[in-house]
């Protein structure tokens, strides 16, 4: 009895390192030169595959929301866990203006981008925050 609870007592050690072990070398994602894709905006469900975000490494973004384009200028602050900080998106956010059938959608969007303060990157999900509140959620373009 006293041997069953000596290998289950290190079963759990191991299991538990282990798992530790593979949170630490996770690699952390960069906010700045990948694409990412909508996928949560507002706390609804967004299934159109369109809505795709760059910021690139040189302080600007670009992307396409439900057909028009737009591209504008951000600023970034990392925070302490590389995972997260301040974001700004600049006031000077240029867009086409194509008429969409998701054009309410596309709107709402567009007005996000320019709400964020803040964003978080958890595994391969990125979240643009306003005040604490996440205004949307988008997942890593591979």
């Amino acid at each position: 009895m006293r041997i069953l609870r000596i290998v289950a007592v290190v079963g759990l050690v191991v299991l538990f390192t282990g798992c530790c072990a593979c949170r630490r070398n996770r690699s952390v994602v960069p906010l700045a030169g990948v694409e990412w894709r909508l996928t949560q905006l507002y706390g609804a469900g967004v299934t159109s595959e369109n809505y795709r975000v760059t910021l690139g490494v040189d302080g600007r973004l670009s992307g396409v929301g439900d057909c028009n384009r737009f591209s504008g200028t951000y600023t970034q602050t990392p925070g302490e866990s590389r995972t997260g900080g301040a974001l700004a998106i600049g006031d000077g956010l240029v867009a086409t203006r194509m008429m969409c059938l998701g054009q309410a959608r596309e709107d709402q969007f567009f007005a996000m981008l320019r709400e964020v303060d803040a964003y978080s990157i958890d595994g391969e999900r990125l979240m643009l925050i306003r005040g604490g509140d996440v205004l949307a959620i988008f997942d890593l373009v591979n």
